[in-house]
């Protein structure tokens, strides 16, 4: 975890945010205004998604393409301005961002993650991946109506 994350929030900014007010910064609005909105994803990120679906490496996400997370982007923009539930239009924008995120660490070959190479992702569920008591079934993804459901299985320990 990042020395700038607090338990509510990160501060990491804190410094040239409180200049900007003063106006001693060297920073845009608009630099500013990105700053306020990267601390509400990154305590998405940290409260909600890595609890909900694991980190790095051990999510589903890691077994995604660029053009998958594009996908997700697609599905929760197409949903905005439809949501019932109060909360979840909020929601859908974190998820983009998060998203976007993480097609532009793909895109330019940046994830790291220790498993990458160890997921098997398949448009149909595959009992013969496991026979071999190789892989295991970990879950599968969400079907829009561009992207079809997706089976991942992961690679056991050694």
């Amino acid at each position: 975890m990042s020395d700038c994350i607090t338990k509510e929030t990160c501060n990491c900014h804190k410094k040239e945010i409180m200049e900007h007010i003063k106006g001693k910064s060297k920073l845009s609005q608009r630099g500013v205004d990105w700053l306020e909105f990267s601390k509400v994803v990154l305590d998405h990120i940290e409260k909600y998604t890595v609890p909900q679906y694991g980190d790095k490496g051990e999510d589903l996400i890691t077994g995604y393409s660029a053009n998958d997370c594009i996908e997700h982007i697609k599905k929760y923009g197409k949903r905005y301005g439809q949501q019932s539930r109060e909360g979840q239009q909020e929601l859908d924008f974190l998820k983009i961002a998060h998203f976007a995120q993480c097609a532009w660490e793909k895109y330019k070959n940046l994830d790291t993650s220790p498993e990458k190479e160890e997921l098997i992702i398949l448009e149909k569920r595959c009992d013969d991946v496991m026979k071999n008591k190789e892989y295991f079934y970990i879950g599968c993804t969400n079907s829009t109506e561009e992207t079809p459901i997706k089976y991942v299985y992961k690679r056991r320990n050694k």
